[in-house]
């Protein structure tokens, strides 16, 4: 099960991979890492993400 939320006001992206309980958070520069008990990743957050920029930069990249 994956989750993909984008709140545009905050520029959060939020992957959500399972619904395991998260007993630790790693913040490395602009992500945040969510692990449940044994050290899976339960959820990613993308701080300041422009989803707008990523779809201009999208559309000009040459498709094969």
């Amino acid at each position: 099960m994956v989750k993909v939320d984008y709140d545009s006001r905050a520029r959060i992206l939020n992957i959500k991979l399972n619904n395991n309980k998260i007993v630790d958070t790693d913040i490395q520069k602009c992500c945040v890492f969510d692990y449940d008990k044994d050290g899976t990743v339960v959820n990613i957050e993308v701080l300041d993400f422009d989803i707008e920029k990523l779809a201009k930069s999208a559309k000009k990249s040459p498709r094969e």
